[in-house]
């Protein structure tokens, strides 16, 4: 009992008995009291069907559109068996998209501020009064949104130290590069 379950393949006298149409999927047999199992929710006597998704597919798609089917497959089974997702691995997927967003917005924010002069290195030369005003509430609206209340209504979860960390690795390597293509372009120029 790997995750404090136990199961067994459905056969097809099983299917035939729970009026089970679909190949594939097993039966839990047991749960273990205080699993990881029993924590998500699973009984003796579900059924266990995993829906992949297929090359070439969008993930958040993929579940949206399931998600979306589940009524109507529910009204087609019999009222002992109730439909339930236990496991939607689209949320990563979307919180990496939310994760990804920010880092565009500090990029983006921080190339304007290596290519607007011409000066070598870019800190040499202050931005103007609007700029760096500008530049500044984006930035802290970006960091303080997902720590506010109103981050988690809108989508946004506080980012792990960690991420802090390896972000301003990846923004300074970033913003090295930049200005020695903006050293290169200039010398061409």
């Amino acid at each position: 009992m790997k995750f404090g379950l136990s199961v067994q393949n459905l056969t097809s006298t099983l299917r035939d008995r729970m009026a089970f149409r679909e190949k594939g999927g097993v039966l839990i047999t047991s749960v273990l009291g205080g699993s990881f199992a029993e924590d998500i929710g699973l009984q003796r006597g579900d059924v266990i069907m995993a829906i992949n998704k297929q090359p070439g597919t969008n993930t958040v798609d993929t579940v949206d559109g399931i998600v979306a089917l589940l009524p109507d497959l529910q009204k087609a089974l019999p009222a002992s068996v109730t439909l339930a997702v236990r496991s939607d691995r689209s949320q990563a997927v979307r919180d990496s998209v939310h994760d990804i967003k920010f880092t565009l917005l500090l990029t983006v924010v921080l190339v304007v501020l290596v290519i607007r002069t011409r000066l070598s290195p870019f800190w040499h030369s202050r931005p103007s009064r609007p700029l760096l005003g500008a530049i500044v509430g984006a930035l802290a609206a970006a960091v303080l949104i997902p720590l506010s209340p109103v981050g988690p209504a809108l989508g946004f979860e506080p980012l792990p130290p960690v991420f802090w960390l390896v972000l301003a690795v990846l923004v300074a390597a970033y913003l090295a590069l930049v200005e020695l293509v903006k050293r290169r372009f200039v010398t061409l120029m």
